[in-house]
C-alpha cells in the first residue's frame, strides 16, 4: 500500500499487474478492497491501480469535500504512480467521479468504463440532519441487510455474496465518511452538454433491476456519450460484479484491448 498527498489529505493506493494502466474508482462508502472480483482479472493484462476514496480504508477524511476534490484525488494517485493517462473504470459514485474526470481532464483518460452509474444532471439536496441521525441510530447489522437487498439479486452466488459482505464488514466505514461522501454526491451536478462532449471511448455496464441507480439512468448515459457501448445485465441489481463478474471482466478486458490496439494503429500511421 502506498500513500500520496493532495492538499494535505492522504490518499492510500495500491497496484498490481503490468501493461497499459487502469485506474479503478470504487463507489460510496466502499474501500478499494471491494474490487476483489475485478482487479486480479484485469491485472492479467494491465497495470491496475486502486485507491481508497476520502474517509475510507487508509485514506484521510479531511475537511468537507466535493466531487471535484475526489477527482483531484484521482489525479494525485495517477501522478504518484507516474501514469500520464489510463483506462478509467468507476462504479456507482466512482462512476460519477470517473465521468467528471473524463470531462474535466480528457488528456488523462485513455478510455472510460462506467458501471451502475448515471450522469447526474440535477442537484439533489444533501441529507437532512434528521436523516443523518436516523442512519447513525440504525444498528450496523440492519444497515448491512438493507444494503444487501439493494446490491445483489436472489440469483447472485451465495458464496460470492458472503465474501463481499465479509469484506464490507471488515472495512468498518466511519459514519462521518459515509455522510461526507453522500453529501458530496448530493451537491454535485453536471450538464448534458458536458457529457455529450466526452471524447474517451466509453463502455457502460448496468443491471436492469438496479434499485440504487435505475437502469434508465445507464441507458441515458450511454445515449449521451458519443459512440458509447451499453452492456446490460438482466435482473442484476446494483453490484452486478458479484453475479456477472466473469462476463463483466471479459467485456472490460476486450474493450481495453480494442482501445489499445486502435491507439497503437493511430500512432503508427504516418503523419
Amino acid at each position: 500500500m502506498s500513500v500520496t498527498d493532495t492538499s494535505g489529505v492522504r490518499i492510500a493506493w495500491s497496484e498490481q499487474g503490468s501493461g497499459t494502466p487502469a485506474l479503478l474508482i470504487m463507489g460510496h462508502s466502499f474501500t478499494q478492497a471491494q474490487w476483489w472480483p475485478v482487479a486480479p482479472e484485469l491485472a492479467t493484462a494491465h497495470r491496475v491501480v486502486t485507491f481508497d476514496n476520502r474517509g475510507v480504508g487508509g485514506s484521510d477524511l479531511g475537511p468537507s469535500f466535493t466531487v471535484a476534490d475526489m477527482v483531484r484525488d484521482c489525479l494525485a494517485v495517477l501522478d504518484a504512480a507516474g501514469i500520464a493517462d489510463a483506462h478509467v473504470y468507476g462504479v456507482s459514485m466512482g462512476g460519477g467521479i470517473a465521468l467528471e474526470l473524463a470531462m474535466a481532464h480528457p488528456d488523462r483518460v485513455r478510455s472510460l468504463v462506467l458501471g451502475c452509474t448515471m450522469a447526474k444532471t440535477e442537484v439533489i439536496a444533501p441529507p437532512s440532519r434528521w436523516m443523518k441521525t436516523l442512519v447513525r441510530l440504525l444498528p450496523s447489522g440492519t444497515r448491512r441487510k438493507v444494503s444487501a437487498g439493494r446490491l445483489y439479486s436472489d440469483a447472485a452466488p451465495a458464496d460470492r455474496v458472503a465474501r463481499d459482505q465479509q469484506i464490507l464488514q471488515e472495512s468498518r466505514i466511519p459514519m462521518s465518511a459515509f455522510i461526507a461522501q453522500a453529501e458530496a454526491i448530493a451537491a454535485y451536478s453536471t450538464t448534458e452538454d458536458r457529457v455529450r462532449a466526452v471524447t474517451a471511448p466509453t463502455l457502460v455496464l448496468h443491471g436492469t433491476d438496479d434499485p440504487a441507480v435505475p437502469y434508465a439512468g445507464g441507458q441515458r448515459l450511454a445515449e449521451l456519450i458519443p459512440g458509447a457501448q451499453l452492456v446490460t445485465y438482466e435482473d442484476a441489481r446494483h453490484n452486478f460484479l458479484i453475479e456477472h463478474g466473469d462476463h463483466a471482466n471479459a467485456a472490460v478486458l476486450k474493450f481495453f484491448g480494442q482501445v489499445d490496439t486502435e491507439r497503437e494503429q493511430q500512432l503508427a500511421m504516418p503523419s
